[in-house]
């Protein structure tokens, strides 16, 4: 265990085993749709989604929110490597689905199963459900098993919505509130994952994937139940509403520019919302980017998220702009955690292939910060989530930063226990916690004679299985602290791209994530 993280670049990693499914993905495969909405006379804009060929090879089912008005459909399917435009053929705005034909019906559909008919049976809670989305080779969203869950006293969007978001459904949209929806207490909607299907343990669709309520990092999922799929048969309507794009950041499809790319392929290679981050403990998606601030307009603890913030505005006297601070959110699917990384860095993976394999963020033109994370077995660190907070804080000391400070030359490092705890507010014995160390002596760097303070921050995420570890370690000169806490430092529009204030930033915004690693459900 004394390899678990030694310094920022060597963390040691242990294999995680996969949960085998019941149900059979390279069947139901077959099924799904990969659904592109492009605005071909404007902004060149595309919506990303997933449907299902329903009855016929030329019906596809898929979430209404993605549609646009005289925007251009067209839909691949899974095993199949042609785009073939399609149309509107039945709406039913109040459960969110949309009824697509393809505009030429004389194609080739081989390796193409429409699903004939659906479970429309309640789903009741804690039973296993599996998503299908989008799938291109390498570069697509895998099946997810999600967990249903209660919502008292009914699942609609009414009892789980909060009020803001209600009043702006009701003046964007025509979903209706009292709809029943399949709500999922484990597990989330990955992007893209709007209009996927949702399979049953025996291979039923039970479900069609529509959205997600934000609650700062971390999401909270839905799908519409498999019945409505009746009522939109008989939909009389066959025009997308007006009001059809509604409130975008509540829905899961993925939205992508011209920049990104005009194919599939050249997407892929330009953006990483569709291709994870993979080593053999992580398997990362990148689900939001946000500001440091809508996170708070969101957020259950807002006052959590700005904590560091408005400590450094109180003890260091610097003013910095947060609307400017743009967060990017990745979700581990075979953990269930959530990382924060500052936006347009990159998750690298380190020493791959090895037992070192972890993730690391590196910040541009400043080799002071880091940012990396790691995943051990919880029986490998001696079961941290029956510790105490005193207790880890001792085995962090022994394992992590002993090894840390040799590879600093200093003698060791302080807690400082003002900004140490644990939170233990979770579901099924998991516990996070918040450590913060300083390191016991300056350094002198040779380069620009200036002494330096070590600063880390680190996040253990302990379930019965797992340990997640985000460790930040950053390097910040003692004479800008001082003049600041003496003069106060103005980061905020031009000055904000001074060397000084760019160390502050990345000081700010690595300490942000690592702190704000936590369970993604």
């Amino acid at each position: 265990m004394r390899n678990l993280l030694f310094t920022i670049f060597v963390i040691s990693v242990f294999q995680m085993e996969a949960s085998a499914q019941s149900f059979d993905p390279d069947k139901a495969i077959n099924s799904v749709v990969h659904i592109w909405v492009t605005d071909v006379n404007g902004t060149k804009q595309k919506n990303v989604l997933t449907g299902f060929v329903w009855k016929q090879p030329n019906q596809i089912v898929t979430a209404l929110h993605g549609m646009r008005p005289g925007w251009k459909i067209e839909v691949k399917y899974a095993k199949q490597a042609a785009f073939r435009e399609a149309r509107i053929k039945k709406v039913l705005p109040m459960a969110d689905l949309v009824l697509l034909e393809l505009v030429r019906n004389d194609q080739n559909f081989t390796n193409v199963a429409p699903i004939l008919n659906a479970n429309t049976e309640k789903i009741t809670a804690s039973k296993e459900v599996h998503c299908i989305g989008l799938l291109e080779g390498s570069s697509g969203i895998p099946t997810r098993t999600l967990i249903t869950g209660r919502i008292h006293p009914k699942e609609t969007l009414n009892n789980l919505l909060p009020d803001k978001i209600k009043r702006d459904l009701m003046a964007s949209s025509s979903l209706n509130l009292d709809l029943d929806i399949l709500f999922f207490g484990t597990g989330n909607l990955l992007p893209s994952n709007s209009g996927a299907p949702i399979f049953d343990n025996q291979g039923r669709l039970v479900g069609i994937g529509s959205g997600g309520l934000e609650k700062g990092t971390v999401n909270i999922s839905w799908a519409i139940p498999a019945k409505y799929i009746a009522d939109l048969e008989s939909s009389s309507i066959t025009q997308l509403p007006s009001n059809v794009a509604g409130n975008r950041s509540l829905f899961s499809s993925t939205v992508f520019t011209s920049e990104d790319g005009d194919s599939i392929e050249e997407i892929y290679q330009n953006s990483n919302q569709l291709r994870p981050v993979q080593t053999k403990d992580f398997e990362f998606y990148l689900t939001k980017n946000r500001s440091i601030i809508e996170l708070t307009e969101t957020a259950e603890d807002p006052e959590n998220i700005m904590m560091l913030s408005d400590e450094i505005t109180r003890q260091y006297n610097i003013n910095m702009n947060l609307s400017n601070i743009r967060l990017d959110i990745y979700e581990d699917i075979q953990n269930g955690v959530v990382v924060v990384v500052p936006e347009g860095l990159n998750l690298e993976v380190i020493s791959p292939g090895t037992d070192e394999e972890a993730l690391q963020v590196n910040f541009r033109d400043n080799d002071f910060t880091y940012l990396a994370f790691a995943v051990a077995k919880n029986d490998e660190v001696d079961d941290i989530n029956s510790m105490d907070i005193d207790e880890v804080m001792s085995f962090l000391d022994e394992y992590f930063y002993t090894e840390l400070a040799q590879a600093f030359d200093i003698s060791g490092f302080e807690i400082v226990e003002e900004y140490s705890y644990v939170d233990d507010g979770f579901d099924s014995g998991r516990k996070k916690f918040n450590i913060m160390a300083n390191g016991a002596e300056l350094l002198s760097s040779p380069e620009d004679g200036r002494e330096y303070g070590i600063l880390t921050y680190v996040t253990l995420l302990a379930d019965e299985y797992n340990v997640i570890l985000t460790a930040a370690v950053t390097a910040l000169p003692v004479d800008l602290i001082s003049g600041a806490q003496t003069n106060g430092l103005n980061c905020t529009g031009a000055r904000g791209n001074s060397e000084d204030c760019i160390r502050i930033r990345d000081f700010y915004t690595a300490f942000t994530a690592a702190h704000l690693s936590t369970f993604a459900y």
